[in-house]
């Protein structure tokens, strides 16, 4: 078999093995429904914040076990981390925990009303905070920048930069 053919059903079988960990995942969600009778909208939010996180892991696997196979000293991509995120953990917080999502609403108000002098910032900042359609892909960005901000460096090559 050629290098392409194997390339591909590596990566078709790979993708099918997501689809169906997506499927199992929705499948107990309807297990978790059908036991409780109803799921409140935060259990909601860390369900689909915990599910798409795992996805993330699951499209950066391939390249975080090329990883693992090469040869160096682990380093960490701190400004990716801190950059992307560190925003994208603010916002998973807010979303998931009742509490924080009540007290921190008062804060983006605040700042946006001293920074721009009106509400715009709010607006933005407060719809990403409550907007559930976002966690799935807040989540799936989040693990897959888990996984690809770790990476190995060649000793020699990191000597010469």
């Amino acid at each position: 078999m050629t290098n392409k053919k194997k390339r591909f059903f590596s990566m078709f079988f790979y993708t099918i093995l997501l689809i169906f960990l997506y499927t199992l995942g929705e499948q107990y969600l309807r297990y978790l429904v059908s036991v409780t009778g109803t799921i409140s909208a935060d259990s909601m939010n860390v369900y689909w914040v915990g599910l798409s996180t795992l996805l993330g892991f699951g499209i950066a696997l391939p390249g975080f076990i090329s990883e693992v196979r090469k040869k160096g000293k682990w380093r960490v991509d701190w400004v990716k981390l801190a950059a992307v995120g560190l925003p994208l953990l603010l916002i998973i917080i807010v979303n998931i925990s009742p509490t924080l999502k009540w007290w921190i609403h008062g804060i983006p108000y605040w700042l946006s009303t001293w920074v721009f002098g009106d509400d715009v910032g709010f607006a933005v900042l407060n719809h990403i905070s409550i907007s559930t359609s976002a966690n799935p892909i807040i989540g799936v960005v989040f693990g897959y920048l888990l996984l690809t901000s770790v990476f190995r460096m060649d000793i020699n090559k990191a000597i010469s930069e």
